[in-house]
């Protein structure tokens, strides 16, 4: 038993704290599975953390994104590993990201990404995948879908009134 306590304890202690981004839609919370952050490729990261020492799904900060009237925006970034905020404006200042900023948030113009639900495909999506049209397919599953920091396609929205 004490043996089974000291294992607990120790992976309670080497355990790192790993934290999805969040996107937030309307009263709705979403997590991802992405770091959008990390397609960037920042030279100056947030917190100043080395790439190198991070692990491969595992950025050392999370993100919070919010769409509001059809727009993607950067609202925040915490550090994982304490209580620190990123200041955003000295982050992409230090990366050459010009941002138009909105009262708190971050006009994420720079972001052109998909979101999609764990199985994004359903049986006649599997069929259409085998007829060839995998771009379709794919496209139809997306539950956001942002260019240029412009929702154009978004179920979430619509789920969540």
């Amino acid at each position: 038993m004490r043996h089974t306590l000291l294992f607990i304890a120790f992976l309670l202690f080497t355990a790192q704290t790993f934290a999805d981004d969040l996107l937030i839609v309307g009263k709705d919370t979403f997590y991802l599975k992405t770091y959008p952050l990390e397609s960037l490729h920042l030279k100056t990261r947030p917190f100043n953390l080395d790439k190198k020492k991070a692990q491969q799904k595992y950025p050392g900060y999370q993100a919070v994104w919010r769409i509001v009237d059809e727009k993607l925006y950067l609202e925040k970034i915490l550090s994982v590993d304490s209580l620190q905020t990123q200041n955003i404006s000295d982050l992409l200042n230090a990366n050459n990201i010009s941002c138009q900023k909105e009262g708190d948030l971050f006009f994420a113009k720079w972001i052109t990404i998909a979101y999609y639900p764990i199985t994004p495909f359903s049986i006649a999506d599997r069929y259409r995948l085998l007829a060839g049209s995998y771009e379709k397919a794919y496209n139809d599953n997306a539950l956001v879908r942002i260019e240029n920091g412009i929702v154009i396609d978004d179920k979430l929205s619509q789920n969540s009134r």
